[in-house]
């Protein structure tokens, strides 16, 4: 039973590891720091003047942000404020849905709750993987999300952004590859098809796409699957850090509470440790003439 145990303790292993060296996308990490107010505050001036106007918050408040972000009222109502706005009221947008629609396809969703629903991380390389692709009817295309439907609205910060060459070659490898396997895989069924070659043809394939895809996990970790083409007002490094920046406040926007949560979780387990010691010999007194 032991040995069966291991058995399938060192196959999950094996697996879950080829199954993330082999996927075709792996989000960038970001470290979020929640007692950063700086970063957030930062965040939340880059959304409202770059975001808000598509993406509302329909779920904070002005108000709420100018206290928790420790931002003067007057600050937020000389920058952050327009067409009317008042501090008390909900972080919203006047874009009608039917322009919406003609412009994106679709109304842009309200991105109160995007961290929670796809992490932190995937926001990260979401923001930070726009790049240029002509086919598309705004010109960019978007590593995380494949034919996105919006622009890039950041690029006058980050540039234009392309595929390296290697990136590229190690892409027609993976797409090729497919294609084989593919073929491969519909003459299967065929009468009198040759199940040995096929196989080979499938296995041969699939070993491809898995060198492919471990080269552009290393191209991605080592910032070499993209290039800037065009210069934006921010280096790279720079531009990272906006990003980071607009992810810890759509952090913070996705959950006002969670530093007081965190802090009061802390004494919670405090008290918790040390009500066990008196608990632990209460419960002893009680049991000792029990036999």
């Amino acid at each position: 039973m032991k040995n069966l145990i291991k058995l399938f303790a060192v196959t999950l292993f094996a697996f879950s590891g080829f199954a993330q060296a082999s996927s075709d996308f792996q989000n960038d990490s970001v470290y979020l720091d929640i007692n950063q107010i700086k970063d957030q505050q930062n965040g939340a001036k880059l959304y409202i003047n770059y975001c808000l106007a598509c993406h509302s918050l329909k779920y904070q408040r002005y108000g709420r942000m100018s206290v928790d972000l420790e931002i003067p009222e007057e600050i937020v109502m000389q920058n952050m404020l327009f067409t009317g706005t008042k501090i008390g009221d909900l972080m919203t947008n006047n874009m009608p849905p039917e322009d919406a629609a003609v412009w994106f396809g679709t109304m842009p969703p309200d991105l109160s709750l995007i961290v929670r629903a796809k992490g932190a991380n995937w926001l990260y390389t979401y923001l930070r993987g726009f790049y240029k692709d002509d086919s598309r009817p705004y010109g960019v295309n978007n590593i995380a999300f494949k034919d996105v439907g919006m622009p890039h609205v950041l690029e006058s910060l980050q540039g234009v952004q392309v595929k390296t060459t290697e990136a590229l070659f190690q892409e027609d490898i993976i797409a090729n590859a497919t294609n084989s396997m593919n073929t491969a895989q519909s003459k299967m069924d065929e009468e009198g098809a040759d199940h040995d070659a096929l196989d080979t043809v499938i296995e041969t394939a699939e070993d491809e796409i898995h060198e492919a895809n471990l080269v552009v996990l290393e191209l991605r970790k080592h910032k070499k699957y993209f290039e800037i083409a065009v210069q934006g007002a921010l280096s790279s490094e720079d531009y990272d850090l906006a990003v980071r920046d607009i992810v810890a406040f759509l952090d913070y926007v996705a959950e006002p509470i969670k530093k007081k949560r965190q802090s009061m979780g802390l004494w919670v387990m405090l008290f918790l440790f040390f009500m066990f010691i008196p608990a632990y010999y209460m419960k002893k007194e009680y049991w000792k003439d029990v036999k």
